[in-house]
């Protein structure tokens, strides 16, 4: 079971912007009569409505913003057939055009069509009309206060606030059919929180109007190809609004008392828009629904002397909610067998002891037991099987250990006079249980849930699980005085019980991740002792070492461990070993640094990086050491591989090591050293900032020379540690890179913040520059990775905006020159806002080019 995962934002939101729902017309002023212009050498239509009619010419220019040919735009006259194309400069002459005020429009594919009316034609004279420029942007809304806020739908419909207050976080949300240019009035006051897109992508339901003391608000909805917003609540609680079944329901919450925590549960068909109340009153943190969304579980009608409501169950598709119980105890509710079965408590009463009891569909309530504590009602791994201790006494700390599955009519006894605060094996196999015994410590037990059996281990004062949860290492028979026992292990697959050591001690006590070996100590005092390692496949016992430290490391990726002994005063070094539990052989290390970063293992083979000489500053001399190359006997073992290394700040890759020296408060020397080439190369000094690591661990970005967030750029593929310089002067924030490290989009060549915008194609560092003046942030990368949009010759308001990819970069298509900040692109589409003139300021969207 989970609890339903309420729908969050999913979209993106921009700071600030405008939009318009409108194309508006573009304006144009005659020139003085009898203005000369060249002709146009297009091909004109010169057929008119009435041939008698009196004329005149009409001659301009029509441009496609940002690019240099200009033929094929079409020129027409409204109402008639009158029309004629543009040149490779964008000239056009009309003549016959009737003399009377007519409109033109003109167009060009993929291009937004412009319109001019108004255009008074005057007999026998010449009109020269204003240029014209046709863009590849529509704009959908005019004004300020506008911002884009996301898509819907594979890129076909746009979102967008209006009138959006950063004071108040909220505004009037807008869809808009980017098809058909239809919109959709979501409501006013409407926040970010509070709209909720379907996982499917079909659906969007916004709370608008919400109240600042209660969260309440009109819930309203829409299917994404319909025509019509529905209003579906007008008390719905903006926090709790969510989907099941990917988005063919909703559910959400009403008439919420914040007092009480409760409000009105509502179902909803995405397909009808119908409202059904589930239930009134309900808890909000109660509602969850099974694993295969087939139902939901939920309470009602707390109480408000004890944690308890009515719990309710409805399949979805029923008619109403099923009442399962009443006083059920809130968060104690398990499912056990299939998705519709649970387990739970009920009348706990102020001590949290109840009633444990089991519910399925179609099927009467069954008592399990009666005074079950609260925190002891454990479920298996695999939900078939239920531990649960009854008949619980508060003064003897004791009660009855019983089993439960869905399989069996009733509950089974397994153990009397159980303690209560038993413990669930990680992966929720095994249960460990504690009795009385004569002695201080308890008589321990564990149950293993896969073979329904129970293991006596007898008293037990300490027991660790292995990380599988398939082993269990416990201290039976412990010494009070001491504190010495005998350290045992039992395997549940095998049911292998196996006697480790006599006076053994809990200190120092570890398994190492695949659970073959045990590491322990013997003769502890003064927190060190003799270190000794057993190897459960064939219960071999070794002692490794006097007067150990109880302080083991486990290598991850190799058969490798490490132990210490001799401490230094201050516990900031100690003289280390390392052992391969592949070949049984020990390596002594010397004196090195006993520290979080010293010893560490590589992420491959059987190496090791230390510390020695370490300084106050957590710095000192880093050594390596390689089973495969080092020798395993001598003085002073290892390779010395840096002086005044920087111990915070090391990065194990798949074939060795990344770390920094000589490190001040401003920046370090970035050197890296390779396990193959047994050898350290600087990459760079002077660096800023944390080196970008790819996610195969194979490549490398960082940056030099900081000065004043404008830096140096190197790539480095690891395999030949040689640095690419890739630009100077590149702002620090201004860099993306793709998943798959193919290509880099950067401002370089930085002066304050503003630079060249460059695209780095990092398999052959070739490099396309794309203008000038480009803000560090005015790079946009498509969602996908297959391109980006950026700004330059930003003039510190707003600058030209253009959108290319990046196997292409220099075909880029210039979209705006009047673009802000506000710039929010999909893989199909681009929403910016434009301001600096003043008839055209709004919120634009433009197509995008394809994605690969």
């Amino acid at each position: 079971m989970r609890s339903l995962r309420w729908a969050i934002l999913g979209m993106t939101l921009i700071p600030i912007g405008c939009w318009d729902s409108e194309q508006q017309p573009q304006n144009s002023s005659a020139a003085d009569a009898g203005q000369e212009q060249s002709e146009s050498d297009a091909t004109i239509d010169n057929t008119i409505d009435n041939d008698e009619q009196a004329s005149g010419t009409l001659r301009g220019s029509v441009k496609l913003f940002g690019k240099q040919e200009h033929s094929g735009i079409l020129v027409q006259v409204d109402g008639s057939s009158l029309s004629t194309t543009t040149n490779n400069d964008g000239d056009f002459s009309l003549e016959g055009v009737p003399a009377a005020t007519v409109s033109l429009s003109f167009s060009f594919p993929s291009y937004q069509p412009e319109h001019v009316e108004g255009v008074v034609i005057t007999e026998n004279q010449t009109l020269t009309l204003d240029p014209v420029v046709l863009r590849l942007g529509r704009k959908m809304r005019a004004g300020e206060g506008v911002v884009p806020f996301g898509y819907g739908r594979d890129d076909a419909y746009a979102l967008y606030f209006s009138d959006f207050s950063p004071f108040l976080g909220s505004g009037s949300l807008w869809v808009q059919d980017l098809e058909s240019s239809l919109e959709f009035d979501m409501g006013d006051g409407v926040s970010p929180a509070t709209v909720f897109p379907s996982p499917d992508g079909k659906y969007l339901t916004v709370v608008h109007d919400v109240a600042l003391g209660t969260g309440t608000g009109t819930l309203v909805g829409l299917r994404f190809g319909d025509d019509e917003v529905v209003e579906i609540s007008q008390e719905a609680w903006g926090g709790a609004v969510g989907y099941v079944q990917n988005g063919a329901k909703l559910i959400y919450l009403a008439n919420v008392d914040l007092m009480r925590g409760a409000g009105d549960l509502h179902l909803v068909d995405g397909s009808t828009w119908q409202d059904t109340v589930l239930g009134q009153n309900v808890v909000i943190d109660s509602v969850e629904l099974t694993e295969n969304e087939s139902a939901l579980w939920f309470a009602s009608n707390p109480s408000s002397t004890d944690y308890t409501a009515d719990l309710y169950h409805y399949a979805f598709g029923s008619q109403k909610a099923e009442k399962v119980d009443s006083k059920v105890a809130l968060g104690v509710r398990y499912s056990v067998g299939d998705a519709d079965s649970i387990v739970y408590l009920k009348n706990p009463g102020t001590e949290c002891r109840g009633t444990l009891a089991h519910w399925a569909p179609n099927s009467p309530s069954k008592t399990l037991g009666s005074k079950v504590p609260c925190p002891e009602v454990h479920v298996s791994g695999d939900s078939k099987n239920v531990l649960f201790l009854s008949d619980y006494d508060d003064n003897s700390d004791e009660g009855v250990l019983q089993h439960w599955s869905p399989a069996s009519a009733n509950p089974t006894a397994v153990a009397q006079h159980v303690h209560a605060s038993m413990e669930l094996a990680p992966n929720g196999s095994v249960l460990v249980y504690r009795q009385p015994s004569p002695s201080p410590d308890p008589n321990v037990s564990a149950w293993d849930f896969q073979t329904s059996k129970n293991h006596s281990l007898g008293i037990v004062s300490f027991y660790l699980f292995s990380e599988n949860s398939q082993r269990l290492v416990f201290l039976a028979d412990t010494d009070e005085t001491t504190e010495l026992g005998e350290l045992q292990t039992i395997e549940f697959a095998t049911e292998k019980l196996a006697s480790i050591a006599t006076e053994a001690s809990r200190w120092g006590l570890e398994i190492d991740p695949s659970g073959r070996w045990i590491a322990y100590q013997r003769n502890t005092k003064d927190f060190k002792g003799d270190l000794w390692l057993f190897d459960t496949s064939d219960d071999h016992n070794e002692m490794l070492l006097e007067k150990a430290l109880p302080s083991i490391r486990w290598s991850e990726a190799s058969p490798l461990m490490a132990y210490f002994t001799e401490p230094a005063d201050d516990y900031s070094t100690a003289v280390g070993y390392v052992k391969s539990l592949k070949n049984g052989k020990t390596v002594s290390l010397g004196r090195i640094g006993y520290h979080v970063e010293s010893p560490r293992f590589g992420l491959s083979g059987e190496w090791v990086v230390f510390s020695r000489n370490l300084d106050g500053n957590y710095s000192g001399d880093l050594w390596v050491w390689d089973a495969a190359n080092d020798p395993w006997q001598g003085q002073v073992l290892g390779t010395e591989i840096a002086k005044n290394a920087f111990f915070p700040y090391m990065v194990m890759t798949a074939q060795g090591l990344l770390f920094g020296t000589d490190a001040t408060q401003e920046s370090m020397t970035l050197r890296y050293w390779s396990l193959s080439k047994r050898e350290t190369v600087v990459l760079g000094a002077n660096l800023f900032g944390e080196p970008v690591l790819s996610d195969d661990g194979n490549k490398l970005l960082f940056l030099t020379n900081f000065d004043n967030w404008l830096a140096d750029l190197f790539y480095v593929k690891l395999a030949d540690p040689t640095p690419i310089p890739l630009g100077k002067k590149v702002h620090y924030y201004s860099m993306w890179v793709d998943a798959d490290w193919n290509y880099l989009a950067c401002t370089t060549d930085g002066k304050g913040d503003l630079g060249t915008p460059t695209v780095i194609d990092l398999q052959t560092q070739e490099k396309t520059t794309l203008g000038k003046d480009t803000p560090f942030f005015g790079i946009f990368p498509c969602p996908d990775g297959h391109g980006f949009s950026y700004l330059h010759d930003w003039d510190l308001a707003h600058g030209n905006l253009s959108t290319t990819t990046f196997a292409e970069p220099s075909t880029a298509v210039p979209i705006d020159e009047n673009a802000t900040e506000t710039v929010l692109p999909s893989n199909r589409r681009l929403m910016y806002v434009v301001q600096g003139d003043a008839e055209r300021a709004g919120i634009y969207v433009a197509p995008l080019p394809s994605s690969p």
